[in-house]
């Protein structure tokens, strides 16, 4: 069995607003709003355009953890696509 993929749930909708590095997303479907940072405003744009593993996404942002080790990163960015799953703003891709 293959690494799991995440999502954003079919018919969600986002507003944004961006200032320097720190990105605010209004969640139209549960009314929350939500900061973001670089790295995880970019995760949630890539997983808007198509499902993805932690470990694509980790090849994706690597930009955005210079110096730090590929295993550093996937560990960082799994706990990034968790928080994002806890905020309502992706799932699991069945």
């Amino acid at each position: 069995m293959g690494l799991p993929a995440w999502r954003v749930p079919a018919h969600s909708r986002f507003h944004w607003r961006c200032w320097d590095d720190e990105h605010v997303v209004y969640h139209v479907n549960s009314g929350d709003t939500h900061r973001l940072n670089a790295a995880g405003a970019r995760a949630l744009h890539l997983l808007i355009n198509a499902p993805r593993t932690a470990s694509e996404l980790a090849e994706s942002l690597r930009d955005q953890f210079p110096g730090e080790a590929e295993a550093v990163v996937l560990v960082t960015v799994g706990e990034l696509v968790h928080r994002l799953e806890r905020l309502g703003l992706v799932e699991r891709d069945a």
